[in-house]
């Protein structure tokens, strides 16, 4: 027995989208729903092919990123400036050849950079006398000012107005006769021998060793 194949859906697609012109042939017909069932195959496909241009080009752009922010931060050294936090004085210093540095800060003006120079090179330690002779030909260094610590000791006598300011800068220690440049301290602690503990933690004690300048790498030699 023999099935006969229904009709429904050939009629369904091949209906015309508009009446037919009864003088119009079966082939221009045939040829018209040809032409529009084309155009819109043509249609699906561009739209496809738009929204896979714009998947591709939102996944390239996330793949993109995701790879420049790998490489970045595997391989990107920043470049960073080696005079932040210093100022002008400093940089002049710094970049001055160590041969003539000294000599260019003094005829510049710059005592505190000039000091810090002279100092590092004699290990961080000078003399009243030793920094009086340094700058004699080239500011007033004597006179009646008298430059006190802290504590209210007498440390340096006998000054003028400008090296009395100079001696007292923050930066360095005075000690009677003698300008120090100490970075920091060590503390070490210790318990004395023989010595009673009536008190909880009374036999601890600290003691302070000066690290100097010119042992510390964070002061380069290539900088004094």
């Amino acid at each position: 027995m023999s099935k006969t194949l229904s009709t429904s859906t050939i009629t369904e697609v091949s209906k015309p989208s508009t009446p037919t012109d009864p003088t119009e042939s079966p082939l221009a017909v045939a040829q018209r729903l040809f032409n529009e069932a084309e155009a819109a195959v043509k249609a699906d496909v561009a739209g496809y092919d738009k929204a896979a241009d714009e998947a591709w080009e939102e996944f390239e752009a996330v793949r993109k990123a995701e790879f420049v922010a790998r490489w970045t931060r595997n391989n990107w050294v920043p470049v960073t400036n080696p005079y932040e936090g210093k100022s002008l004085q400093e940089i002049y210093r710094i970049t001055r050849p160590a041969e003539t540095r000294l000599d260019e800060l003094l005829k510049a003006g710059f005592w505190r950079e000039a000091l810090k120079v002279l100092l590092y090179r004699n290990y961080c330690r000078l003399t009243l006398s030793q920094i009086k002779d340094f700058f004699r030909p080239w500011m007033e260094v004597d006179g009646s000012k008298i430059v006190y610590r802290k504590d209210g000791v007498a440390v340096f006598e006998g000054v003028s107005p400008a090296l009395a300011e100079l001696l007292s800068d923050k930066l360095f220690q005075r000690f009677p006769n003698e300008l120090a440049w100490i970075a920091k301290y060590d503390v070490e602690e210790f318990t004395p021998p023989n010595q009673p503990a009536n008190i909880v933690g009374s036999r601890i004690r600290k003691e302070y060793t000066p690290v100097y300048a010119n042992e510390l790498t964070k002061f380069p030699s290539e900088e004094f």
